[in-house]
Order: structure tokens, then C-alpha cells, then sequence
């Protein structure tokens, strides 16, 4: 580990005060307390899809084909099946959008890259980018979960997306979290690869390049990820939004009440 980054994970990471008007339900879903719950299966790929995935072991799927905007994906660390998960496949699919989903073997937060495409979280960008100038998208939205949040706020900033919606993110990889252990199974995982020191914060990228559209959910009951979230809270172009229910699997409790596809359909259509 270079002294430069020893020094960034030592460095202490301050909280700004929770803004309360920040927590509310969004606006585009209403004002009803109750919101159907139809049955539409797990919010993460399919049994189908896994299973193509699986053959070659590949860190970035591309559907780009057609036109119209694209869906670029973040998974989070663990899924059902052992491996990391390419998330939110479902999703694109009743979506009718182009989709790009990207996962990480390493689970390093992304900063070992993504097999296949480039061995840094910087590489998998410029791959990423690559990808996108090809497919010319009218507009693109970031999403991801997790840990694949956290690369959905870096990435979707360094990318100039149209609009990110981060679910349950980490913001920061730095030390500072409310859970020692945590942070201290983090340090490891870092020690580990070649982080890039200027990409450990996301709320330093976001700062950096700044862009409206910029959306983080959490569930304002889970500790961390509220603890997480809030340190967004006074960057003026990302907006916050706290859930009452879902813990850190809120991706999943939006999915299975029918509220996360209404929500990337709008983001979608923007």
C-alpha cells in the first residue's frame, strides 16, 4: 500500500447533520400510503440468465443492440448462486431498454475492474465508455446496489450520466463507518488490489463533477446506510431519498411492492 493512499485511509471522514427534508417519500410516487405488491419473482437475474452468464465467467454483458437509452447496471458483491450478480436483469427486460450489466469477481468495490474489462476501476470506465460511444444512447441512467451503488455513483459521474439511483450505497471506503468490523474487513479487501486513492470517496467524485440527476436510497431505519447517505447531503445536486422499510435489501423490498420499475421508467424517459 503506497503511503499516498495509507494516509487517505487513515484520514478521518466528518458526517455532515441529517437534513429531516431529505428522508421523505419521492415526489413521483404520490402521496398513497399503500402501493400494490404483485408477485414479480427476484429482483436479481433469472435462473436463465445466470446460467448464460455463467459459461465464459464475464465481468460486463452487453445488450446495446437498437436504439433508444440505456440501462447501465452495478452488482453488488454476493448472490444466490456463490457468484457476484448481474443485477437488475429482470428489470431491464420489462423495462424494453438497452442494458449494459457489469459485476465484480474480485468484490473490491469495483476497483480491481471487472474481468474482462480492464483491472482497475478507472479501466473499467474507459472500457465502459467504449462501449457507450458505440451504442450512442439518447440517455443513460446508472443504477446499482450495494457495493455496485457505490460504482454507480463514481462511475455514472465520471461517465456524465443522464441520472444514477444508488441503492443502499457505501459512499465512502475511507474510515469512518459506524462498524469497526466492517471497516476493518474493507482495509483488507483494499490492501489487497490497487485502489485508486482519488476514487475511494464518492462523495469527492461527485463533488468533482457534479451533475443533476444524482439519486440515493436507503432505508432510514439501517443505521450505516443512513449513516452512508447523509454525507451526500449537502452536495446540491444529489438528492436523498429515505424509505421507512427494507433495510439494506431495499433494492429488493422496492422490487417486490412494484415500486423500483415505475421508478427506473421515469428515470428512463427523463
Amino acid at each position: 500500500m503506497t503511503d499516498t493512499l495509507a494516509a487517505a485511509l487513515d484520514a478521518p471522514v466528518v458526517l455532515p447533520a441529517p437534513r429531516p427534508e431529505l428522508v421523505e417519500r419521492p415526489a413521483w410516487l404520490g402521496s398513497d400510503a399503500t402501493v400494490p405488491t404483485p408477485d414479480l419473482g427476484g429482483w436479481r437475474a433469472g435462473e436463465e440468465e445466470r446460467a448464460a452468464f455463467a459459461d465464459d465467467g464475464a465481468g460486463v454483458c452487453a445488450s446495446l443492440a437498437g436504439e433508444g437509452p440505456v440501462l447501465l447496471a452495478f452488482g453488488g458483491m454476493f448472490g444466490t448462486a456463490g457468484a457476484p450478480p448481474f443485477e437488475f436483469g429482470r428489470v431491464g427486460g420489462e423495462l424494453g431498454c438497452r442494458t449494459l450489466a457489469v459485476r465484480d469477481h474480485a468484490r473490491f468495490w469495483y476497483h480491481a475492474g471487472a474481468r474482462g474489462a480492464g483491472s482497475t476501476l478507472p479501466a473499467l470506465v474507459e472500457h465502459l465508455r467504449g462501449l457507450l460511444a458505440s451504442a450512442a444512447p439518447g440517455r443513460l441512467v446508472v443504477v446499482g446496489n450495494s457495493a455496485g451503488a457505490y460504482a454507480a455513483l463514481v462511475a455514472g459521474a465520471l461517465l456524465g450520466a443522464d441520472a444514477v439511483h444508488a441503492f443502499a450505497p457505501r459512499t465512502t471506503l475511507l474510515e469512518g463507518g459506524s462498524d469497526p468490523s466492517v471497516w476493518e474487513e474493507r482495509r483488507a479487501l483494499l490492501a489487497a488490489t490497487t485502489p485508486t486513492p482519488e476514487l475511494l470517496d464518492a462523495r469527492e467524485v461527485l463533488a468533482a463533477h457534479p451533475a443533476d440527476g444524482v439519486h440515493v436510497h436507503y432505508c432510514r431505519t439501517h443505521g450505516r446506510d443512513s449513516e452512508h447517505a447523509l454525507r451526500l447531503a449537502d452536495l446540491p445536486t444529489v438528492a436523498l431519498h429515505g424509505w421507512p422499510v427494507g433495510g439494506h435489501e431495499l433494492v429488493g423490498s422496492l422490487r417486490r411492492s412494484g415500486e423500483l420499475v415505475p421508478l427506473l421508467r421515469a428515470a428512463l424517459r427523463s
